[in-house]
């Protein structure tokens, strides 16, 4: 996968918004893939814009096939960079400081399919919780999260780990 743009605008400082734009193409059959657009909502100025674009670029890459084949079927992708709150014992446990708090909502109608181990796609809001530190990796909350990403689905209702040791660029 190569990465062709990078577009920053806005205010990295405290409460700041960034827009980070991103491109990708499969190198192995050459074509574009959907344009990846991500409103970013930085509530603390400790972590670098390069750490957080790098950690959404890591996040997109691993997050498949919802980034490459179902991304049409996106309607908005957020992403809020904020200190792990003192509450958040199971992101405490991995030794995170900061983390990126990813939201991406699905359209009214998708052709993503119907499956008994998700059901409908269809309007869901996907979560996922990156960090860094001595355990980089992410989080998916919900069973259409986990699937979308290409993880087993936890039928029990529990959080899927995903170790990603790109998110070692998060604090």
């Amino acid at each position: 996968m190569d990465w062709k743009k990078w577009l920053v605008r806005g205010s990295l400082g405290f409460l700041g918004v960034i827009v980070v734009l991103a491109m990708f193409t499969n190198s192995q059959a050459d074509k574009k893939r959907p344009q990846v657009n991500f409103t970013v909502d930085v509530k603390t100025d400790a972590v670098p814009a390069e750490s957080i674009k790098a950690a959404i670029t890591a996040f997109a890459e691993s997050c498949q096939p919802l980034t490459t084949k179902h991304w049409e079927n996106v309607k908005s992708a957020t992403a809020v960079v904020a200190p792990v709150p003192d509450f958040a014992k199971y992101l405490l446990a991995k030794g995170w400081t900061y983390m990126i708090e990813v939201e991406i909502a699905l359209a009214d109608r998708t052709d993503i399919p119907v499956t008994e181990e998700y059901g409908v796609p269809d309007g869901h809001h996907l979560f996922y919780t990156l960090g860094g530190g001595p355990n980089p990796g992410f989080f998916a909350a919900k069973d259409v999260s986990q699937a979308l990403c290409g993880m087993p689905v936890n039928q029990k209702g529990v959080k899927a780990f995903r170790d990603l040791p790109a998110l070692s660029v998060l604090p």
